[in-house]
Formats: C-alpha cells, sequence, structure tokens
C-alpha cells in the first residue's frame, strides 16, 4: 500500500517562478491600459471581466458610472466634461459614452457650425445694441425737437423784451419833446427809468437762458451724432440677419425688467457690469448710451426753467407796460383838469382886463373934461375962474373960492388913477399872455403824453417789425 504524503504549501512552483509571471501580467496590463490614451480619456480595452488574482484582490474596486457634467462656457457653447468609461460589453459593442482629444472625420463640419453659432450669437446680440442706439437717437431726436421748440419761444419772447426796451425808449425821447415847464421829474418818469431797468435785466436772464440752450442743443447733438457713428459701427456687421428692432426690444425690456423686479433684488446681488471692448455691446457703446439719460434730464429740467421764466417775463412785461400806461393816463387826466382851469383863470383876466379898459377910457375922458379945452378961447363964460358971478363975490375981503385948488387936487387923483389903471391893465395883459402860454404847454404835454399811450398800446402785442420801430426814434 502506497504512503501519500501531505502537501506543506498550497503552490507548487517557486516563488520567484511566480513572481516573475505576475510582474509579466502586471507589465502587460499596465501597457493595456496606457494603451489608447493618446486618442481618448477612457481605457478601451476596458470592456470585458478579466481573471482577479490574489494580489489584485486588495486593489479592485467597484467603479459606478460618473454622471455626464455640462457647463455652460463663456462664449455661450456647452462643452462637456467626459469621466465615464466606456461601457462593458462586447469588444465589437459601439462606444458611445466616450469623446475623443483628437480631430473626428466631421472636424471641419463641426467647427463651421461652432463658429456659425459663435456668429449668429454675435449677430443678435450687436442687434440689440443696434436697437438700443436706435431707441437713443429717437428719444435725443424728440428731445432735440423739443428744446427746439422752447428755444423759439425763448427767442420770441426775448424779441419782445427788446421791442419793450425800444418802446421804453421812444417813450423817453418822446416826452422831451414837452415845453420846459412840463418837463419837472414826475411818478411816470421814475416809472419809464425803473421799467426800463427791470426790461434790462429780464434781457440778460433771458439771454443767460438762450446761452445755456445753445449748449445743451450742441450736447445733445454731439450725444446723437456719437450714437449715430456707433450705430453705424454695429450696424457693419447686420447684412445678413433681419432687422426687426420692435421684437428684439421687446424682449430685452422683459429681460431688464425682470431684472429689476423686487424679487430679483432680494435674492440676488447685482454687481456692476464689465465691459469688454471686443463684445458688442463695447466701451463706446455703452458710454454713448449712458450719456442719453443726463444729457436729456438736463435738457428737460432745462426745458422746465425755459417756461417759467417766459412765464415770468410775460408777466412783468405786462405789469410793467400796464402800470406805465396808468400812470401816463393819470397824468394826461391831471393835465387836462389844470387846463381847464387855466381856460377858466385866461377868461377871468381877459374878462378883467376889459372892464379895467373900459374904466381906463372913461377916466381918461373924465380927465379930460377936467382939464377943459386946449385953447382958452374955447372957454365958454360958466367954466371960467373969474366969471361975473364969481367977480361979483370977490369985492369983500376973504371970500376966495377953492374952486381952482380943488379942480386942480381932482385932475391930479385921475391922473394917478389912470396910471395905475393903466398899470393893471399890463399886469392883467402879462398874465393872460402867461396863462396863454401855460395852457399851450398844458396842451401840448397832454398831446405828448397822449401819443406815448397810443405808441405803448398800439405795441403792446409785438406784431411789429423792430426796423419800423427804431425809425421813430431816426426821425
Amino acid at each position: 500500500m502506497a504512503v501519500v504524503i501531505p502537501s506543506t504549501s498550497e503552490h507548487v512552483g517557486s516563488e520567484s517562478w511566480r513572481e516573475a509571471t505576475y510582474g509579466t501580467i502586471r507589465m502587460a496590463r499596465d501597457l493595456v491600459e496606457k494603451s489608447g490614451r493618446v486618442v481618448t480619456t477612457a481605457p478601451v480595452h476596458q470592456t470585458r471581466p478579466r481573471r482577479k488574482y490574489a494580489e489584485e484582490i486588495s486593489h479592485e474596486g467597484v467603479r459606478g458610472e460618473v454622471a455626464e457634467k455640462k457647463q455652460l462656457s463663456r462664449s455661450g457653447r456647452r462643452s462637456v466634461d467626459v469621466t465615464k468609461p466606456a461601457p462593458a460589453g462586447d469588444a465589437g459593442s459601439k462606444d458611445t459614452d466616450w469623446i475623443s482629444s483628437l480631430p473626428l472625420p466631421f472636424f471641419r463640419d463641426f467647427l463651421a457650425m461652432q463658429s456659425n453659432s459663435l456668429v449668429h450669437d454675435y449677430s443678435r446680440q450687436t442687434r440689440v445694441v443696434l436697437a438700443r442706439l436706435q431707441r437713443a437717437i429717437s428719444y435725443v431726436n424728440d428731445e432735440l425737437c423739443k428744446l427746439l421748440k422752447e428755444k423759439e419761444a425763448l427767442e420770441h419772447t426775448l424779441a419782445n423784451v427788446r421791442k419793450d426796451i425800444l418802446t421804453n425808449k421812444q417813450s423817453v425821447t418822446l416826452r422831451s419833446f414837452r415845453p420846459i415847464s412840463e418837463k419837472d421829474s414826475d411818478k411816470a418818469d421814475a416809472l419809464i427809468v425803473s421799467e426800463r431797468a427791470q426790461l434790462l435785466k429780464l434781457k440778460m436772464k433771458l439771454e443767460e437762458d438762450l446761452a445755456t440752450t445753445h449748449q445743451q442743443l450742441q450736447a445733445l447733438g454731439l450725444v446723437r451724432q456719437l450714437l449715430r457713428d456707433c450705430a453705424q459701427e454695429r450696424n457693419r456687421v447686420l447684412d445678413l440677419i433681419n432687422h426687426s428692432m420692435t421684437g428684439v426690444l421687446r424682449d430685452y425690456d422683459k429681460e431688464v425688467n425682470m431684472r429689476r423686479s423686487p424679487l430679483c433684488s432680494l435674492t440676488e446681488k447685482t454687481e456692476p457690469q464689465k465691459v469688454n471692448p471686443f463684445e458688442p455691446l463695447n466701451t463706446e457703446c455703452k458710454e454713448a448710451i449712458d450719456m442719453v439719460l443726463p444729457t436729456c434730464d438736463r435738457s428737460q429740467d432745462l426745458r422746465k426753467n425755459i417756461r417759467e421764466h417766459i412765464k415770468e417775463a410775460v408777466a412783468l412785461q405786462e405789469a410793467l407796460n400796464k402800470s406805465v400806461n396808468d400812470n401816463l393816463k393819470q397824468k394826461t387826466l391831471e393835465t387836462l383838469a389844470l387846463k381847464s382851469q387855466l381856460q377858466l383863470t385866461s377868461g377871468e383876466l381877459r374878462k378883467m382886463k376889459h372892464y379895467c379898459q373900459r374904466l381906463y377910457d372913461d377916466m381918461d375922458t373924465t380927465h379930460g373934461f377936467a382939464l377943459g379945452p386946449v385953447y382958452s378961447g374955447d372957454l365958454e363964460a360958466r367954466e371960467r375962474l373969474d366969471r361975473p358971478v364969481v367977480r361979483i363975490y370977490q369985492r369983500h375981503v376973504g371970500t376966495q373960492l377953492p374952486e381952482s385948488t380943488e379942480l386942480t387936487k381932482g385932475t391930479i387923483l385921475l391922473q394917478n388913477a389912470i396910471k395905475n389903471m393903466n398899470n393893471d391893465i399890463d399886469r392883467l395883459h402879462a398874465t393872460r399872455l402867461r396863462v396863454e402860454d401855460n395852457i399851450r404847454d398844458k396842451r401840448i404835454g397832454y398831446n405828448v403824453d397822449s401819443s406815448i399811450i397810443h405808441l405803448r398800446r398800439r405795441r403792446a402785442d409785438h406784431r411789429w417789425p423792430i426796423d419800423q420801430g427804431k425809425q421813430l426814434i431816426c426821425d
């Protein structure tokens, strides 16, 4: 009976022999794993399960599937990060979950499609920028038209103020034609001087507004030209895309409104947008668009100020014109009242002069009678001082009659009275002449003030050429 000796070891072969074989296997395995990585990132030969050795048990593990990660690149394209290995299966099965790192057969078409997508995205974004530029141009044009209308109204008001200044100067010139007695400074003169000062101040204020309006128009024109240049430059890449700007702006406004909604403002923190000079909204376009709102806001404030200043100027002109006209009218009424009193006084002087003239004539006749005839031979017997009755009476002593003395005294009294009456007549005549001169001056002053009132009322509507108004000063 044979004796079986049990083996004390599990392996019969030597350890070195076995290690040499395992080393060859490991080298082959590493070579298999490294092969094909030039083409793909996934090992292409790990599609079949292979026998695991005892030494590999500690190194093996279960490899799970890794999900495909997709992320949006900065240019808007989606790139695929593949860490998923090729699926297990037969050697002849197709592998669709790996991506080659070398150009594939459709590489040219893929690059063309990728470039076309980039061009289309750029064109669409540029179209949005162009639509915003065109809307900004339209907004600036509307503001320019409104500001031009306000400028025309301001120039019209300034022209009316200049006409009022000319009328004021003509009023002063016309009042200089008054007689000397009527040239005393009065309230009307003070109001005319005050009117001129306020009109000159108003003119300077409106001229400053007009200069500011010119500067604002230049600023708006500069912004519009900058927007047009940017729009023309952006439009160079939009030859092959439709120009339907309404829908583009509608979508853009919806997106902006969604970003500005209260919910987004609470959940998201808005960061300042960084401008890339090579993007559709480059630095020049953004600066041009950002200049629109501040410039138009300043223009709106300026238009509001212009309207207020025009309203104040018109009210001030009407108040000044009414004040001066009312005072001139009051002056004419006062002149008429004084003229009437002077005419009554002149009538009384004329009446008194005629009365004194009659008395003078009567006293002159009486004086002639008192003197008697010039030739003594013409004296009658009853007129003689030595008439028979007197001679008979004077035969006694102390019977002298005072007839000659009284006759001499009466003659002297008549001469003095005639002289005084003559002086009174001369004074009455001189006074009446002075009163008549005063009446004439009052009439001239009244006519001058009335002509000024008519001139100012006729020119109150400012519907007259300023060259025609200057002709009065030249005359």
